[in-house]
């Protein structure tokens, strides 16, 4: 006779998208019936087997509960995504904005928190629900990306890429406990449950769980084991094995039938499982090597009343156990560590760039240390992140660290890490350095020729002997990583010149790649311009003497300079670009006819860059942080609200944290994390004096 279950969801949508794949799971073994808050509500339900809880909204899983009778089997639902729906997500650039769509601004912040739990924790994601599309949208409209969990008809016209993550879906952990408190262990033995629980961004059950669920020693639960990617081996009180699932069998090379009823010390005398048969608790981690292979090996008991009736032991490969341990420290480290681009993104169709682009993809499939020599500006970061993506590495972590923009002992805890009390203000219970955090996978060193002696010395010794200590132990960590260095300057000069170590710099010269700047690649020029005009959502045209003159222009600061000169023609807003229309000191250099640079900048120019709707709100803003530059004052979003409350503009910290926004995307504000807070790029200031000039008129 099937079981009967009763699933509780808010709508009847979410009860149709569930059941596709609950009645494919279990439809031999469950008659499923559904209620919905708005269809049929939860007062009149069947009596069921067990009662799934989809209701959990805290405006409604009080009374979801209070519907459910006494002493009933409950299974409270946690969701997730499946690996497909999240790998568009995971090419949004990092620290984006992006909208996230649901039917509710909560449901919306849940679906939120899920990705951040999967480890999508780098893009700024604006929860927005119906209601809130229809107030205070213009606060969005400079944001072109929506997220949403198959609710696209809410998400407003002016998004351009809408990525669909469809439903989310239950855990492993929901089916798990489903499958035990129903007691139909079998189910996980079918293919459906398998692919399913595959297809999971996520996997959240252990066998520490399972093992606390069983009540009796002889209870055979081999299809629940057999589901988990670690080895399992359950052992007696009488130091007899009862059983050994498919993982056990793949790492050891054994199969079941040569384990099971016979000793430990018959069939397992390689493990130190002995000394275990007594002990009630959870035992710390050991490494053995079984055939040439690192292997951990912990146990946890098995109690029943208060009795010891023996234990697990818990085998996994050393490798694995380091890949979960890297992706856990990479959650933590609450950075997106992967590379944002390919070789594909590198554009450009001169013979130069081509056959630099050849020789970078080959290099990638080897593990030899990679230097990128080139000017300022010419894309060393963008190669460095296509090599890593066209390696084997390419799901592992990408790590990079700008050498220059540290002092030498902060450059050193970054990359080394350190031990708790290892200095004075060390983080209590130590840190993990970017070697850790890049095993595997790359770390990208930018700049390094203006690493010191003593930390070449340093580096050195981790590329040759493949292992880092961190600050203040005496711990040896084993790494593998792929070394990419940057750098500005000829360092072949400076080895000559005593600056850098001959070693270091025959060590990580092992592939040398040399950038042309872009003067080289003038047939470039106007595509990558083009190219620039789409990323910032422009549409100007340039007049042929402008061509003409982006062509024959030297720059020096190559790609960023020209970025810098289409932001700010965008700034402009004329649909032709016209010679007067270029920045005065980009003509002065260029040595042209001061007609040619003579500005005419009014009002009603300046101001189209900023929104017509609230702009003395964002003018406001502007000028706080004007004012804080030239004091040299560090301004967070609380400072200029609390400020702003003594002005005729008062501005809630939501409101500033919207402005900033926007004066981020248009580069007018450069936003840091900690306390260096929001200031005024350059280009800001100088929109803040043109008007600060027009106020003197």
């Amino acid at each position: 006779m099937k079981k009967r279950v009763a699933v509780m969801c808010v709508s009847k949508k979410s009860n149709e998208f569930y059941s596709n794949y609950l009645e494919d799971i279990f439809a031999k073994t469950i008659e499923f019936f559904y209620y919905s808050l708005d269809e049929n509500g939860f007062e009149n339900m069947i009596k069921a087997d067990l009662y799934l809880v989809c209701s959990t909204s805290s405006n409604v899983f009080e009374y979801s509960m209070s519907c459910i009778p006494e002493n009933s089997n409950v299974v409270i639902s946690s969701i997730t995504f499946k690996k497909n729906s999240i790998k568009k997500v995971r090419k949004i650039p990092q620290d984006s904005n992006a909208l996230m769509v649901n039917l509710s601004k909560n449901m919306a912040m849940e679906a939120i928190s899920t990705l951040n739990r999967i480890g999508i924790n780098d893009i700024n994601f604006i929860p927005l629900g119906p209601i809130d599309n229809m107030k205070d949208i213009n606060e969005y409209k400079d944001i072109k990306i929506a997220v949403t969990c198959g609710e696209s008809r809410y998400i407003p016209d002016f998004i351009e890429e809408v990525i669909d993550l469809g439903g989310r879906v239950f855990t492993e952990r929901v089916l798990v406990e489903m499958i035990l408190k129903l007691d139909i262990s079998e189910i996980m033995s079918t293919k459906p449950f398998k692919s399913y629980i595959q297809d999971l961004a996520e996997r959240d059950y252990g066998i520490d769980e399972l093992s606390r669920k069983v009540s009796n020693i002889e209870l055979k639960f081999d299809l629940v084991l057999d589901s988990i990617d670690i080895g399992v081996i359950g052992i007696d009180v009488n130091n007899r094995i009862f059983e050994f699932n498919k993982a056990a069998e793949n790492i050891l090379h054994m199969k079941k039938d040569d384990a099971l009823g016979k000793t430990t010390d018959e069939s397992l005398p390689f493990m130190p499982l002995n000394v275990y048969k007594d002990n009630l608790l959870t035992n710390d981690v050991k490494l053995i090597t079984i055939k040439g292979v690192l292997v951990s090996l912990r146990t946890t008991s098995i109690v029943e009343n208060e009795n010891f009736k023996g234990y697990f032991a818990i085998i996994e490969r050393f490798k694995d156990e380091e890949d979960k341990q890297r992706k856990l420290r990479l959650q933590l480290l609450n950075r997106g560590h992967k590379a944002k681009y390919e070789f594909d993104d590198i554009k450009g169709n001169c013979p130069i760039l081509k056959k630099v682009k050849q020789i970078a993809e080959k290099m990638s499939k080897s593990n030899a240390s990679i230097l990128i020599y080139g000017e300022s500006g010419t894309g060393k970061e963008l190669f460095a992140h296509a090599i890593h993506n066209a390696s084997p590495r390419s799901e592992m972590p990408f790590v990079a660290i700008n050498c220059a923009a540290l002092p030498e002992n902060l450059l050193e805890s970054e990359l080394f890490g350190y031990e708790e009390g290892a200095f004075t203000g060390a983080k209590k219970g130590g840190k993990a350095g970017l070697f850790e955090y890049a095993h595997t996978g790359t770390l990208f060193l930018d700049e390094i020729e203006n690493m010191s002696q003593s930390l070449q010395v340093k580096l050195l010794r981790v590329l040759q002997e493949k292992e880092v200590i961190r600050i203040g132990s005496e711990k040896i960590i084993n790494i593998d990583v792929k070394i990419i260095a940057a750098s500005n300057e000829n360092i072949k000069d400076m080895v000559e010149q005593g600056k850098f170590r001959k070693d270091l710099y025959y060590r990580i010269n092992a592939l040398p790649i040399n950038i042309p700047p872009l003067r080289d690649r003038k047939d470039d020029v106007l595509l990558i311009a083009d190219e620039i005009k789409k990323s910032i959502g422009t549409e100007f045209k340039l007049s042929d003497e402008v061509k003409n003159v982006f062509i024959n222009y030297e720059w020096e600061g190559n790609i960023r300079e020209l970025r810098n000169v289409i932001e700010y023609l965008a700034y402009v807003d004329k649909p032709l670009i016209d010679i007067e229309d270029l920045p005065s000191t980009f003509l002065e250099e260029n040595n042209f006819n001061e007609i040619f640079y003579a500005r005419n900048f009014d009002n009603t120019l300046l101001m189209k860059i900023l929104p017509n709707e609230k702009l003395e709100k964002y003018i406001y803003v502007l000028k706080t942080l004007y004012d804080a530059k030239k004091e040299n004052i560090s301004l967070g979003r609380k400072n200029i609200s609390q400020s702003s409350q003594n002005s005729q503009c008062p501005l809630s910290e939501q409101e500033v944290r919207t402005i900033i926004s926007y004066l981020a995307k248009k580069q007018l504000v450069e936003v840091s994390r900690g306390r260096k807070g929001t200031e005024l790029t350059l280009k800001g200031v100088e929109m803040v004096d043109k008007m600060v000039q027009m106020d003197e008129k």
